[in-house]
């Protein structure tokens, strides 16, 4: 007679991961109205914090953060306008630094 023997691997369900950063920044703009054009150059200075979580583990990070970039603000009419920027995010998460291109777009609504 053989012996027999069966292997029951128990899974705890599906694995899952969430993670997020938030940054908070602050600093000079500095712009020159040209026609409808309005370009502008930036240096932005703050903290990031990121987590980082899932199934077993949780991990979270803060550390200084900044941003260098520029971008155009085109005036459509009257106080609504189209802007057009793009930076660079530089954060130092978990020893490790990381550098991140930002690009963005979307009405300006100027007060």
């Amino acid at each position: 007679m053989v012996p027999f023997c069966e292997v029951i691997i128990v899974c705890q369900g599906p694995l899952n991961a969430q993670t997020n950063v938030h940054t908070f920044l602050f600093g000079p703009r500095a712009a020159v109205s040209i026609g409808r054009y309005t370009p502008f150059a930036q240096a932005l200075f703050g903290i990031a914090h990121t987590g980082a979580s899932g199934t077993g583990f949780s991990n979270s990070d803060t550390f200084f953060a900044t941003v260098l970039g520029g971008g155009v603000d085109f005036r459509l009419a009257g106080t609504i306008g189209w802007r057009v920027q793009a930076d660079q995010l530089q954060t130092h998460f978990f020893s490790n630094s990381q550098n991140n291109f930002r690009f963005s777009t979307g009405p300006v609504i100027r007060f």
